[in-house]
């Protein structure tokens, strides 16, 4: 036994699922720390992005599954997330919180992480936000609608707490 734990285990002393590199492991988890360092940023496994951007262990590797995101993998096998991961889960968890489905959000990734190709798929975009901007106006008029009906015209009178259809005329 190498008195190593696995990677990325907070219990082995790693912080925030960072990965756990000791100077004994030549050539595994330390050279990719050093390299991570180099190219600015240091990767996290699975957990650790997971805790960064807010979201279950379960969705990271589900959106990687579906090719939202690719982590690269440790000759260990455990997922290995960079900056660039969080930016890409960060942008797909607030997207998902404005009611974009993941094939919506597919579309949208490539002009977010790559602002070159924005211009490109401009058009796709637009029409994409357009039909979604459409849908939230539609939810706004059935809410103003609600509101009228639940409000102190609507269903119940203020005075007697009696659905408006049972109230004496």
């Amino acid at each position: 036994m190498s008195g190593l734990g696995p990677v990325g285990d907070p219990g082995a002393g790693g912080r925030d699922g960072a990965i756990l590199a000791l100077p004994c492991d030549r050539g595994g988890v330390v050279a990719e720390r050093e390299e991570a360092s180099r190219v600015g940023g240091v990767e996290h496994t699975v957990k650790g992005v997971a805790e960064r951007v807010g979201l279950a262990d379960r969705t990271v590797r589900y959106y990687d599954v579906i090719g939202l995101v690719s982590a690269k993998r440790s000759p260990s096998g455990y997922r290995l997330y960079g900056p660039e991961h969080e930016r890409a889960l960060c942008f797909v968890r607030d997207a998902r919180r404005l009611g974009f489905s993941l094939d919506e959000i597919r579309v949208l990734m490539p002009a977010v992480m790559d602002r070159d190709r924005g211009s490109e798929l401009a058009p796709e975009i637009g029409r994409l936000l357009g039909r979604r901007l459409d849908q939230i106006d539609a939810c706004i008029g059935e809410l103003r609608a609600l509101r009228e009906l639940l409000g102190p015209a609507g269903v119940l009178s203020a005075a007697d707490g009696a659905p408006r259809a049972e109230r004496p005329a």
